[in-house]
């Protein structure tokens, strides 16, 4: 990935951007002010007052230049730095320009407290600062490969943003909110071959080459693939075009884990919110989500509501895994009901079906309205289950393909036709070692050629176009 560099007016959002960023793409984040400030030893005023502001914009000068030599990173420019052309050339030959922008009135109201701005002294006002931004507007535009306006937009918001912006420097690109239409599929149920199937040492552009080849009509992605795929250099605009180009579509997003916790960490919060983005990205309407911590069903339950409260539009997949929080149908059902939430719904796997202990009796399924399961994933599984304490293991090295094992896969879905659900998608989730070891367009013919076996026995309609 190039490296970005954050410009603009002070308080505009370059530091609190570029670190939210950092996070999420795991790369270090430069905040120039701080290094020039500790490079020269004293506070930026300091420098000012004793040296100067030639002497200070010329210290920006040499850390550019010397940012050349780096590798990717994210620089939070100082409010001058894009009026020196010297500066631009240095930015523009090592990575993409991102310019940030505010209304004054909201500068004001960010700057207010900060005693750390030498230009803002005796100017903290609407008319000065608008003053101010005027006389550096069109220089920050030229140097501008991408601007978005934070004015009215979160921290995450802004971040969705600039990832949204394709990496085309011939023109400035101006972000807009919800520019993807809702994927149109020409089957009921796509067909999606979900994302641990493949992996994740394939390129993005191998994962849905390979996906297309092999029959699939959709893949799924998780947060962590995402993010693999901005970090090979990719924007969200790339990643539709390589979509496009072999008619492709992202289907199903996943993974939302620890949203029962009281206290959830800061990347939990972010990859959450990574995962409306995606939603909204790609037209997908629901987010697969597990729980591994064991809570009781109204605790639960009420974290569910939460979660589904801050999902708004999007559904919560809900799946049970017997090694997790939600191990069997019946709590798993518990808790969506329970949390009352038109959007909380359910995920149904047959290999974690299977390992629980659970039959192909209808009546395991008697009370659940079959419009509350959201969608499907099929596998197989071995004849013997590993131990209990390893369980897991197993579902992440050693699934079979449908129709190749010992789970009866064909009854599994039989038995959800004849309950009358209408999956969202027919996800196929084959985590396997040995399958994938054959290289990923392998690994995705063998569960296409698979599925589609076991769906014309089963439910020969899902293969209806």
């Amino acid at each position: 990935m190039k490296t970005l560099f954050f410009i603009g007016f002070m308080g505009v959002g370059k530091t609190s951007v570029s670190a939210a960023l950092g996070r999420i793409l795991e790369l270090p984040v430069i905040e120039m002010d701080e290094q020039i400030a500790r490079n020269e030893g004293m506070t930026i005023p300091e420098i000012f007052a004793q040296k100067g502001e030639s002497h200070f914009r010329a210290c920006e000068t040499a850390l550019l230049e010397g940012l050349a030599a780096e590798n990717a990173c994210l620089v939070s420019c100082g409010g001058g730095v894009a009026m020196r052309q010297e500066n631009v050339a240095a930015m523009r030959r090592c990575g993409t320009v991102v310019l940030l922008t505010a209304r004054p009135e909201v500068i004001l109201e960010r700057v207010r407290d900060s005693d750390e701005r030498p230009l803002l002294q005796g100017r903290k006002n609407v008319t000065d600062i608008a003053a101010l931004m005027a006389q550096r507007r069109s220089a920050y535009e030229a140097a501008a490969d991408v601007t978005v306006d934070t004015s009215d937009l979160t921290i995450e918001e802004v971040c969705r943003a600039v990832l949204c912006c394709g990496r085309s420097t011939e023109n400035n690109t101006q972000y807009k909110i919800g520019f993807k239409e809702e994927a149109t599929m020409s089957q009921k149920y796509p067909i999606t071959i979900s994302s641990w199937t493949l992996g994740d040492q394939c390129t993005f552009e191998e994962r849905v080459s390979a996906a297309k080849e092999a029959g699939f009509e959709g893949i799924g992605l998780r947060a962590e693939t995402y993010v693999d795929a901005l970090n090979e250099g990719l924007f969200d605009a790339d990643i539709l075009a390589i979509l496009d180009k072999y008619g492709m579509k992202v289907t199903e997003v996943e993974y939302i884990v620890q949203w029962a916790e009281e206290h959830r960490s800061y990347e939990q919060k972010y990859k959450e919110q990574m995962c409306f983005h995606m939603c909204e990205l790609f037209g997908v309407n629901h987010i697969n989500c597990g729980l591994m911590e064991n809570y009781s069903v109204e605790h639960t339950a009420q974290k569910l509501r939460e979660l589904c409260h801050r999902a708004g539009k999007y559904t919560i997949g809900v799946e049970p895994m017997p090694y997790s929080g939600l191990p069997d149908i019946k709590k798993a059902w518990a808790v969506v009901k329970a949390s009352g939430c038109d959007n909380a719904k359910l995920i149904l796997d047959s290999w974690h079906w299977v390992r629980a202990g659970q039959s192909y009796d209808p009546a395991l399924l008697a009370d659940i309205p079959a419009e509350k399961v959201v969608a499907v994933q099929i596998n197989d599984v071995q004849a013997h289950p590993y131990a209990k304490s390893i369980l897991r293991d197993e579902s992440m090295h050693d699934r079979m393909l449908p129709g190749t094992g010992h789970g009866d896969t064909a009854g599994f879905v039989k038995m959800l036709r004849d309950k009358g659900i209408q999956p969202a998608v027919m996800g196929v989730e084959v985590i396997s070692d040995e399958i994938l070891a054959a290289g990923v367009a392998a690994a995705a013919k063998a569960n296409f050629d698979a599925t589609r076996a076991v769906l014309a026995q089963a439910w020969p309609e899902v293969l209806e176009k």
